[in-house]
């Protein structure tokens, strides 16, 4: 597979770090990111695309999310009007009031990413993300690259995710001033 990239998607990621961060005890940057990861993963094996996209950086400590690294960071994106950062330990202060922009498959990976990985540590998570393919493949500070992501999916899976990419690429190249094609 080539380099697959998908679109980064700010409100999702802040809805995604607002909703993690109310269901896991003692959260930090580092386990967000780590879950995060977790959970974009999962969702992209299950369901064909990852929760909020963007790009991950295989950094020494396991993949941290580009882009929302930069909004927890640099306090973009309206992040501290959802979120108390007090150094490394994250908090809810406000629930984002529309969860909108996450879809229902998106709740339901980010809570059984919650249930089965929240209560472990950061320092935890960045080990299992060690043993992680998408991680190992890649040298430190280097993009991570989603066809990495997918080399641990079922197999039916990934069948099921290039039958479903066969059916966009040709209602991409299906002009809307056709006339219809019966099959």
């Amino acid at each position: 597979m080539g380099a697959l990239w998908f679109q980064f998607d700010a409100d999702k990621f802040m809805q995604a770090a607002v909703y993690l961060t109310g269901l896991c005890p003692a959260m930090t940057k580092m386990k967000l990111f780590k879950l995060l990861f977790f959970a974009d993963k999962k969702h992209l094996c299950e369901y064909g695309r990852p929760i909020v996209g963007g790009r991950y950086v295989a950094m020494k400590d396991g993949p941290v999310h580009s882009e929302g690294y930069d909004i927890i960071k640099g306090g973009r994106h309206q992040v501290h009007q959802y979120l108390g950062i007090k150094g490394r330990n994250i908090e809810v202060l406000q629930r984002s009031g529309n969860l909108q922009a996450l879809s229902d498959s998106d709740e339901e990976v980010l809570t059984e990413i919650a249930r089965e990985l929240g209560h472990l540590s950061a320092e935890k998570l960045s080990e299992l993300s060690h043993n992680d393919p998408a991680w190992n493949s890649r040298p430190r500070n280097a993009d991570m690259l989603y066809s990495d992501f997918l080399r641990s999916c079922d197999p039916a899976i990934l069948e099921q995710i290039r039958e479903d990419q066969q059916v966009r690429d040709l209602v991409n190249d299906v002009s809307l001033s056709e006339e219809p094609v019966r099959i």
